[in-house]
């Protein structure tokens, strides 16, 4: 399962991500996909197009 499914700041409230928060993502057969969570106004803009992003992957 990749989603939380306990209350985080109170019951009933459900779960949301704070700013600092790391959020890993993983699965033996993928791998990992680790964020730091931020502001969207705070983070660079994404630059990869889909293909550099693949070209990437394949090099690591």
């Amino acid at each position: 399962m990749f989603s939380p499914i306990q209350d985080r700041d109170g019951e009933g409230q459900g779960f949301s991500h704070h700013v600092g928060d790391t959020v890993t993502i993983a699965t033996p057969s993928l791998g990992a996909l680790v964020n730091r969570v931020d502001r969207g106004d705070r983070l660079p803009p994404w630059t990869f197009g889909i293909r550099r992003w693949l070209a990437h992957q394949q090099r690591h």
